[in-house]
């Protein structure tokens, strides 16, 4: 049998690669985001009030992590979604580092220190199932028209508007669909772990999912999973 340590290890690992899956999509899209570990931290923290402050079941904290983060990417997108890579990248910069202060300032969630005793709720086996369902619903999107709008979108955009792509609506759509994953990892991590802090909304976490993206490989749904485990 496997020790708790490495069981943990490997659902940490597994949460990362699920929150990874998410950043593929904006990759693929063109939009290199660095506010994907905000997305993450507001979906643990809206997870984690509601089970901790509220006794929520822990599928409605899953609603409300994931929707919270999800509508959160939706309006820093509705702002940003038109700008260019590195221009892109420094405006989620900015959102990830103004998160982290915001959070640090709620003394209702815990202020510098962080939200802590948060019930743990979520197994290595959640976290295992978890990515387990988002794998092969990535599978059946890879090939799909939406995935080679959202390809097309990142390699040339100008050609693509220029075949009826709306483009914006597209890269829209993409940062939406990442925040909502974030904040379903959120979820699982903040259950997992007991608790969440600040920094971990940060820029050098957001960094960490895009070498795991990168180092596995940014054009197949499964590279952020191999990055994370590696």
């Amino acid at each position: 049998m496997m020790s708790d340590y490495w069981m943990q290890v490997l659902a940490i690992a597994a949460i990362n690669g699920f929150v990874g899956m998410g950043l593929y999509v904006c990759v693929l899209t063109g939009q290199l985001s660095l506010a994907h570990a905000a997305f993450m931290g507001i979906g643990g923290y809206a997870a984690g009030v509601m089970t901790r402050n509220f006794e929520f079941p822990l599928i409605v904290a899953l609603i409300i992590g994931g929707a919270a983060s999800g509508i959160a990417a939706a309006l820093l997108g509705l702002v940003i979604a038109r700008l260019r890579v590195w221009i892109f990248a420094v405006a989620t910069l900015g959102f990830g580092q103004v998160m982290v202060d915001v959070f640090t300032n709620i003394p209702y969630l815990g202020g510098a220190q962080g939200f802590l005793a948060v019930p743990n709720l979520t197994t290595p086996w959640i976290a295992f199932a978890a990515l387990g369902v988002l794998l092969p619903l990535f599978m059946r999107f890879q090939g799909s028209r939406i995935y080679y709008a959202f390809l097309a979108t990142g390699d040339d955009e100008l050609t693509a508007g220029a075949t009826g792509i709306d483009t914006t609506l597209i890269r829209l759509m993409a940062f939406s669909l990442a925040g909502v994953i974030a904040g379903i990892g959120g979820w699982l991590q903040v259950h997992l772990l007991g608790g969440i802090e600040p920094e971990a909304l940060g820029f050098f976490a957001s960094f960490t999912f895009l070498i795991f993206v990168i180092v596995g490989g940014e054009r197949t749904f499964w590279g952020p999973v191999v990055g994370a485990t590696i």
